[in-house]
């Protein structure tokens, strides 16, 4: 049995060699490690907020409950794409070769 080359193999390839496929599922990574630090800076700007403004350092509650609110719903968004994407791995995986 003979093995195609990545050439023969029809695949798109970057200037660098590379095929498309690789760089893509890079891309999904680098997107989804950059939403999780997000979500993090968003909770940590949140959680300083509630501090300052417990403190009397001149935060309004108004915006501690925006801060909240917005660190919340990065929470929820980033848990249904873990879902979204567990479901998609088990789908997957029960696929017949």
């Amino acid at each position: 049995m003979k093995i195609k080359t990545l050439l023969q193999s029809g695949l798109p390839l970057t200037q660098s060699g590379e095929s498309v496929k690789k760089q893509d599922s890079q891309g999904f990574l680098d997107a989804l490690s950059e939403a999780i630090k997000k979500v993090g800076e968003l909770e940590n700007k949140a959680n300083e907020m509630t501090i300052k403004h417990l403190t009397g350092q001149g935060v309004e509650l108004h915006d501690v409950a925006i801060a909240a609110q917005k660190a919340e719903l990065s929470v929820q968004l980033l848990n249904q794409i873990k879902n979204k994407v567990i479901r998609i791995y088990e789908e997957l995986t029960r696929m017949q070769i």
